[in-house]
C-alpha cells in the first residue's frame, strides 16, 4: 500500500507540474502580448501583405503553370529562382509569349533560361506583345538578313588579282584585233587576187 501510495503522489506533483507551468507560460505570454500589442498594430498591415504574397507564391510554385511544365521537359529541372522568374514573366508579357520564347531560344540550341530572358527583353523592346507578332517578328528579321547577306555577298579579292585579270582581258582584246587586222590584209590580199584573176 505504501507503494502504492507513492506512485499516486508522484503522478499528482507531474499534474501540477504541468499545469503549473503552463499557468506560468500563460502569464509570461501574456505579459509580452500586452507589450507587443503596440508593435504589432503598426505591421499588422506589413505582416498582411507578406502573408498574402507568400500564398501567392506558395499557389504559385505549387500549381506549376504550361511554361513552368514546358521548361522542366525542354530544359531541365526548374530552380526556385527560375520558377519565380519565369512566373514574373508570365505576369508581365503572358504565357503563350513565354513558352515561344523558350521554343525560340530551342530552335537556336540554346537551352538556358538567360537566353530565354535576352529574347523576351528584346520583344519587349520592340513593344511585342503576341505570339502572333513574335512570328512576324521573326519571318520579317530573316528576310532582312537573307536580303542582306544578298547585297552585301560581294568576294573580297586582292588588287593584284584584279590587275592581272585586267592584263590579261587586255591581252585577249589586242590579239583578237591584232588577228582582226590580219585577216582583213588576208581577205583583202585573197579579194585583190580574184580581182585580177577574173580581169585577165
Amino acid at each position: 500500500m505504501v507503494v502504492e501510495y507513492e506512485e499516486e503522489s508522484s503522478q499528482q506533483q507531474g499534474q501540477e507540474d504541468v499545469v503549473g507551468h503552463h499557468v506560468e507560460g500563460q502569464k509570461e505570454g501574456e505579459v509580452k502580448g500586452q507589450a507587443s500589442d503596440k508593435a504589432e498594430g503598426q505591421t499588422d498591415a506589413s505582416v498582411e501583405v507578406l502573408n498574402k504574397q507568400k500564398e501567392t507564391i506558395q499557389k504559385d510554385t505549387q500549381q506549376p503553370t504550361d511554361a513552368v511544365v514546358f521548361y522542366q521537359n525542354n530544359f531541365g529541372v526548374v530552380s526556385p529562382f527560375v520558377s519565380e522568374d519565369i512566373l514574373a514573366w508570365i505576369a508581365d508579357v503572358g504565357e503563350e509569349l513565354v513558352i515561344e520564347a523558350m521554343k525560340r531560344a530551342l530552335e537556336r540550341g540554346k537551352s538556358n533560361w538567360g537566353y530565354v530572358k535576352q529574347i523576351l527583353r528584346s520583344w519587349v523592346q520592340k513593344n511585342i506583345r503576341t505570339v502572333e507578332a513574335a512570328r512576324a517578328e521573326i519571318v520579317a528579321s530573316v528576310r532582312k538578313r537573307d536580303s542582306g547577306r544578298q547585297a552585301f555577298s560581294r568576294e573580297v579579292v586582292p588588287e593584284w588579282f584584279l590587275e592581272r585579270k585586267k592584263r590579261k582581258q587586255e591581252d585577249v582584246e589586242k590579239s583578237v584585233v591584232s588577228q582582226s587586222d590580219e585577216e582583213h590584209e588576208d581577205v583583202a590580199v585573197m579579194l585583190e587576187r580574184y580581182l585580177s584573176g577574173a580581169g585577165t
